[in-house]
């Protein structure tokens, strides 16, 4: 392990030093490798920064600082880092690491479901239709589902099916909803065959018919997610 991070403390130096020609030593010890990772934190690289981090609370330094990795993965995703944006998020979800905070953990979900990240993205979702460090808004929930749903999240697309169903923060459409839940099964979420048998009889057969073609197509070309 030791010895993995210190090819990865090389990659710190490059990244502390960029295009500069000057003479710096390669680091040649863990020691040094945990140095220059610190460096290149320092010297603002968000992804630096975010590995630095990781060391810190792991304690591969030797003892686990896990106060000063939450300083760093903050200073990480101040800069867009999503993969800082998602720890930092998770971490106020639950409270490891951190005291638990609702509001703290949305807002990093929100970061992160605007950089793209499709895991941010039906976090937030569920966090507006539920009211979770967020103030219920179910038209919130229906946006984050769908950008989540469109990016192969399956329950983000059984979700969505379930607003079209009822209504909830978007005009009730029983096409819609059999649609995407057509493509959640598909998959792979579980998705209960009352609720499928339901929304498809409020449909003639033709709709039915051209609903589950339509989400074939779908999953045809987005394929389905790894698992």
């Amino acid at each position: 392990m030791k010895t993995g991070f210190l090819a990865l403390g090389i990659f710190a130096l490059v990244l502390q030093i960029g295009s500069s020609h000057a003479q710096v030593p390669v680091p040649d010890t863990y020691g040094d490798a945990m140095r220059w990772y610190q460096k290149a934190a320092e010297s603002g690289d968000p992804e630096a920064q975010f590995l630095y981090a990781q060391i810190l609370e792991r304690g591969l330094r030797g003892q686990q600082d896990r106060a000063e990795a939450l300083k760093w993965y903050r200073a990480a995703a101040g800069q867009g880092h999503l993969q800082a944006q998602l720890k930092l998020a998770r971490v106020y979800l639950h409270g490891d690491g951190a005291p638990r905070d609702l509001a703290e953990s949305a807002k990093w979900y929100m970061a992160a479901a605007t950089g793209g990240a499709p895991e941010a993205q039906f976090n937030i979702g569920l966090m507006f239709e539920r009211g979770i460090g967020v103030a219920i808004n179910p038209a919130q929930a229906v946006v984050w589902y769908r950008r989540a749903a469109e990016n192969g999240v399956a329950l983000a697309q059984r979700n969505l099916a379930l607003m079209y169903a009822a209504g909830s923060g978007v005009a009730q459409d029983p096409e819609e909803a059999l649609f995407w839940l057509e493509v959640a099964a598909g998959s792979g979420a579980d998705v209960p065959d009352p609720v499928r048998t339901t929304i498809a009889d409020g449909l003639t057969e033709d709709q039915q018919t051209a609903v589950r073609g339509r989400a074939e197509e779908w999953l045809a070309e987005h394929g389905k997610p790894p698992e």
